[in-house]
This record gives C-alpha cells, structure tokens and sequence, in this order.
C-alpha cells in the first residue's frame, strides 16, 4: 500500500487517510475519492491530501476484516457465534447463547505476531457469556494490508474461539449454620450466578455444622452439581466439608486457588458430581474465584492444575466488603 501526501489534482482513486470539511460536507477518513470530490475539495483550498492507495498484492480492509473474522469461528461453530457486518476495517464477534469463551491462545498469539496492521482482540480466556456478548474484534488498523499476510492470519485463527455450552441444568446449595444461619442476601447472590448459567437451585439451608450432618446432606442431592457453603470458612482440606466428601467415597481434586477473593475453595468429584466449597465471599455478588470455577464446571471444563495456577496471573480482584481481613487505610495510603 503507497500512504502520503499528493496533489489533490492526482487524488482521484485514493483512500481519503484525514477527515476533511467543505463547507456543508464533511469528507471523511476513508472516502474513496472520485472526480467530484476532487473539484470540490480544490474548490475549498485543499491544494494537497493525504490518501492511500492499494497495491496489486493488496486487500481492502473490510474485506481483511471479514475472512479473519469468518474463519475464527465460522469454520468451527456457526451455530455459537454470530459477526457484525465489516465497517472501517472493523468487525465484531458476538456469542449467540450463555457458556464460557475458551481460546487457542498459542495460535491468535502467532496470529497476532504475523502483520502490525492485522489485529485479533478478544475478552479473557474462559469468561462466561450470555447471548449478544461480545467476545472478540477485528481491526484491520492500515486500509489495506498485503494479501499473504491475510492468508497467514486467517490460516492461523481458524477455529480458535470455541463456546463451551453448560453441560449441567441443576444445583443444590448446601448451606451450614455454627450461630447465625445464612442470610436471604448470601442465597441470592448465588442464585444469581446459577441462574446467569441456566442451573436449576434446589437449597438445603443451615445444615448443622458437622460432618456427619453435612455428610447426609451431601447424600440426599439429587441434582447435578453440589454447592456447599460453611458457616465458618474451610481453611483445611482435613476440615468438616472436605471431609464429609470424602467420608462419602469422594475426592478433594483442589483445596486453595491462587484468586483473591476466592482463595479459601474446594473443588471435588463424589462418583461423577462435581462438588464445588464456596468460599465465603461468594455470599457477595462481586466477581471472586468462585465465578470463575463455577462457570467452567457447569460447562463442562474442570480445571487442572495448570489451569489453576495460571488463574493467579490476573487473579487479584477488587476488595468487597465481606472480607475477613481487608486492608488497613493506612496501608493502602503508603
């Protein structure tokens, strides 16, 4: 692609790279000029413009645009995604149902290493999604780039975005109770998390807190995901709750996330039921390491332990209010 600055009189054909006022008309940034905007922009002083001009080897940046964002997820699920119409080298990929966005991030960082001006940006890896969410952008920043290049980008993005649908339809929150029992304010902020993910909740509230109580309560669940959220945080994988699991023939898969709010969670298996501890900030609707483990279990995607640690990079969240021990005034002043 030739960029810079001619005679307005040589212009016609040329990409239009600033916006430009004639009177009553505005020119803007990417008009392709004909014969009548020349006169017209002579007319008004511009004696010189800025334009650009493609090559033979050259592809306009709508259409760029369009096949990288056609082959990132058109190829591999059209059912799950849907695409905004290219505009100013621009286009958009929404989700077209509720589920969890999961990236081949090894192949949209190559895809993004090829050419400058051929660019992928999308939300973080496993975030949870509702329908008309948008998930991804394409923004070819030159207006054209070099066609191999284009081949190259779009070879590497196919099928790199995938949407993971909820594989569960219900949960049972199990709650226990050592003095006060659990707030209506606690049970509807998890509420609204299980509704985001299309879950049933059944509640099995203020279960004495002992291990055999939580055990025969954990027994009678008959639903397909088990919530169990302790009076007094688990702070032990030898505590009440990860041991009522496993006195039932369960396993304790992850005991601690490096995600803070969120680190005192317990993520087990009894037979093939996924059976998450909520920490105690989880009676908050603000964002913790709950929400990001409960979304990829409901979907399906139980984390390992690499998927664990690297939820530490990026896992410091916003302070709220229900933490046990937040910061000092004074500290977060120095």
């Amino acid at each position: 692609m030739k960029f810079g600055t001619v005679q307005t009189k040589y212009a016609a054909g040329g990409i239009l790279a600033h916006s430009l006022v004639c009177g009553r008309d505005r020119f803007r940034k990417g008009k392709v000029l004909d014969e009548k905007d020349i006169r017209q922009l002579i007319q008004f002083g511009y004696d010189e413009v800025v334009i650009a001009r493609l090559e033979d080897n050259d592809t306009e940046e709508n259409l760029a645009a369009a096949k990288v964002a056609e082959n990132i997820h058109f190829l591999a699920e059209p059912e799950n995604f849907k695409k905004s119409i290219a505009f100013t080298g621009r286009v958009n990929i929404f989700a077209r149902t509720t589920g969890i966005i999961v990236f081949d991030e090894e192949n949209l960082i190559k895809a993004n290493s090829i050419d400058n001006m051929i660019t992928i940006a999308t939300i973080p890896n496993y975030s949870q999604v509702t329908k008309g969410s948008i998930v991804a952008t394409i923004k070819i920043i030159s207006y054209g780039v070099i066609a191999s290049n284009l081949e190259k980008v779009a070879s590497l993005a196919a099928g790199t975005i995938r949407l993971k649908r909820p594989k569960y339809l219900s949960a049972h929150l199990i709650t226990t109770k050592i003095s006060r029992g659990t707030s209506d304010k606690s049970l509807s902020a998890i509420k609204k998390r299980t509704d985001s993910l299309g879950l049933s909740l059944s509640v099995n509230k203020d279960v004495p807190h002992h291990e055999d109580n939580l055990k025969e309560a954990i027994a009678d669940a008959a639903s397909d995901i088990i919530l169990i959220l302790t009076a007094s945080a688990t702070s032990d994988i030898s505590d009440v709750a990860p041991m009522a699991v496993k006195s039932l023939g369960g396993k304790i898969l992850r005991f601690g996330i490096p995600v803070d709010p969120g680190n005192l969670l317990f993520l087990g298996l009894l037979s093939d039921k996924p059976i998450i501890g909520l920490p105690g900030c989880a009676k908050s609707p603000a964002t913790n390491g709950a929400d990001w483990v409960l979304s990829r279990v409901v979907c399906g995607q139980i984390p390992s332990e690499y998927d664990f640690a690297r939820m530490g990079v990026g896992g410091l969240l916003k302070e709220n209010s229900l933490r046990p021990m937040p910061r000092l005034k004074s500290e977060t002043q120095k």
